[in-house]
């Protein structure tokens, strides 16, 4: 499964404008579809900042996302294509006629609950072979499904500790039978000791460099990644042609299932890890290094600190300003999403697990002018959301507020009871911003001036405000359901504003800047060196090899015809992950491809290539 999660962070903390311009209303208008790829649009001139919206969609794919994905695939080609080679060559020239009879035997007697014979007919044999598959790749499924459910339930070391010892024994017991087989085909000298000594060194090195990563050379983890690839390409290359190739069709249609689907497993691990408080799991997935000056389309490149905006240059200047018309389109959309946050159910239920599509383009505050982070406000008030305050009476919000009003006013009679009627509402101090936000109702406007509508809870979300006002803290109303805001600082003392769902988990963490904008926190990551990155499952790596080192045992027209559409599907794969920035499966495009070249090359291809050998050369 290819995953552009590892996309550019800022060093520091990034910032997304939530709020509209000081002085506006609500924040802009969300004119951007929650499809990936829309923020890559442009919009001309200022009339169409003006109105709040978007340009006219840009149809096909952008040059950007074609230097994206090419970029990709360049990082990517490379260990995938050693994996490939080295598969197939361990494939042919590390095994015997007995060890490739013994290794079927085993494989047979162990995952299959249909024998396939040579015997039987060819629509029989795949038939048992696809029931087979389907049996193997249901018990796949379970334990990703398992493994899901430890993350979710933040078993940690359960799972780590599951991994590890796979991996240490996949290096250490297959790594060594494969090695065995080495030694006795090419009589190679090495004593029992030695043998078991490096074997153990092996295992243990490769399990520190895959999951512990500390202190370790990137080229030594991925050397290692590509070595456990091809070990068990090799054990799995044991199965009979018919099962081997069933095997690939299924495990094609399982990855297309697990990723794209609302329930697939995989889908559901990609979410779990895109929480902001997702713990980290270190596993089997290559992660390749893209280039310092290509970054995922839809997201702002890095910028280096600056002390002073003088001193950034012109041709800086122009690249801000051409990417001014992506950042308001990721801003109308985080604008919509965190407005629909508490929409209905209370903060956070419609929301997808805190992570707010603008982040696609993520704007960074640190070191930066003010000019970066502004954006061309909107007379458009957001959806309706105030309407998700109200309970089943519209006038309940008035009789609370008029209610609260009188017994402050009342000094005496500050411990009576609400009036009859009135159920008790959670109140909370707040910016101003964060209130218009989210259409929330005021309880009091004690700190505000008398210009501010005081008929209503809801009446000043109508009114425009300064920058000192939409910063001054007021009482407001939450919603009864558990729906929270809370005030936190941050180790350098800044205020920021931690926003809550019904259920206590935090969707995400706001700030309100000096323009009186909300904007939100995004933590950045640890490592600079990690921030601009491709990953791609040691899956995907495993199973392209199988594919090719079974081609490669028909010859080498079917070898090199499987390699390069494998390497084509990817590619193609790839561009799909730069137009739609979201996970996708790696292993359909390349396996049908690939299973397609096969055929072609077996039953057309080579009895071609067999005849024109055998007539004779022919000089022209």
């Amino acid at each position: 499964m290819a995953d552009p999660e590892a996309g550019a962070h800022a060093d520091g903390v990034g910032v997304v404008d939530v709020a509209g311009a000081a002085g506006g209303g609500a924040g802009p208008a969300a004119a951007a579809a929650t499809a990936p790829g829309n923020c890559n649009d442009q919009t001309t001139g200022t009339d169409a900042e003006a109105e709040g919206g978007v340009g006219k969609e840009e149809k096909g794919i952008s040059l950007q996302e074609l230097i994206y994905g090419a970029s990709s695939f360049h990082a990517i080609v490379a260990p995938v294509s050693i994996t490939m080679i080295l598969s197939a060559v361990a494939v042919l020239y590390i095994n015997t006629p007995e060890t490739k009879a013994a290794g079927e035997q085993a494989l047979d007697s162990t995952y299959q609950v249909f024998t396939i014979s040579d015997d039987q007919s060819a629509a029989t044999s795949i038939g048992l072979g696809l029931v087979n598959s389907l049996i193997i790749v249901s018990v796949i499924g379970a334990m990703t499904f398992f493994i899901v459910l430890l993350y979710k339930f933040r078993c940690m070391k359960i799972l780590i500790g599951y991994m590890v010892l796979a991996s240490t024994m996949l290096l250490g017991v297959l790594g060594g039978q494969m090695f065995i087989v080495a030694i006795n085909k090419y009589d190679l000298a090495i004593d029992q000791l030695s043998f078991y000594f490096t074997m153990y060194n092996f295992a243990i090195v490769g399990s520190i460099a895959v999951f512990y990563q500390k202190g370790i050379p990137t080229y030594i983890n991925q050397g290692y990644l590509i070595a456990t690839s091809v070990i068990v390409a090799w054990q799995l290359s044991y199965f009979n042609e018919w099962m081997a190739w069933a095997l690939l069709i299924m495990l094609a249609l399982y990855d297309l299932f697990a990723v794209l689907t609302p329930c697939g497993p995989l889908k559901a691990l990609v979410k779990l890890m895109s929480k902001d408080d997702a713990p980290s799991m270190p596993g089997l997935l290559y992660e390749a290094q893209l280039p310092s000056n290509v970054t995922r389309p839809g997201r702002q490149p890095k910028k280096k600190k600056s002390n002073s905006s003088s001193e950034q240059s012109d041709s800086g200047n122009e690249q801000q300003n051409s990417s001014q018309n992506a950042r308001q389109c990721a801003v109308d959309e985080t604008a919509r999403t965190i407005n629909e946050t508490w929409k209905d159910d209370g903060p956070g239920e419609n929301a997808e697990d805190g992570n707010v599509a603008a982040r696609n383009g993520e704007l960074e505050m640190r070191q930066q002018p003010t000019s970066a982070i502004t954006v061309a406000s909107s007379s458009t008030a957001p959806r309706n959301i105030g309407s998700s305050f109200r309970d089943e009476k519209g006038t309940e919000d008035a009789t609370a507020f008029q209610s609260l009003r009188q017994m402050r006013s009342d000094r005496s009679a500050a411990a009576a009871p609400p009036a009859l009627g009135v159920r008790e509402r959670p109140v909370t101090k707040l910016p101003l911003a964060l209130a218009k936000i989210y259409k929330l109702p005021l309880a009091s406007f004690d700190s505000l001036g008398e210009s501010v509508d005081r008929s209503s809870p809801t009446a000043y979300l109508q009114q425009e405000f300064s920058a000192v006002e939409l910063q001054t803290n007021v009482e407001a109303f939450l919603p009864r359901n558990g729906g929270r805001i809370e005030t936190t600082r941050n180790k350098k003392g800044d205020l920021r504003y931690e926003v809550y769902g019904k259920n206590g988990e935090l969707k995400r963490t706001l700030l309100v800047s000096e323009e009186g904008k909300v904007m939100e926190v995004v933590a950045s990551e640890e490592s600079p060196k990690d921030s601009n990155t491709i990953k791609l499952g040691l899956g995907d790596f495993i199973f392209y090899s199988v594919l090719v080192s079974k081609a490669a045992e028909r010859g080498f027209a079917s070898f090199t015809s499987c390699f390069l559409c494998i390497l084509a599907g990817l590619g193609g794969t790839l561009v799909l992950l730069a137009v739609y920035h979201k996970a996708l499966p790696a292993l359909p495009i390349s396996i049908f491809l690939a299973v397609v070249a096969f055929v072609l090359t077996i039953y057309c291809m080579e009895p071609w290539i067999v005849d024109l050998w055998q007539m004779g050369p022919f000089y022209v």
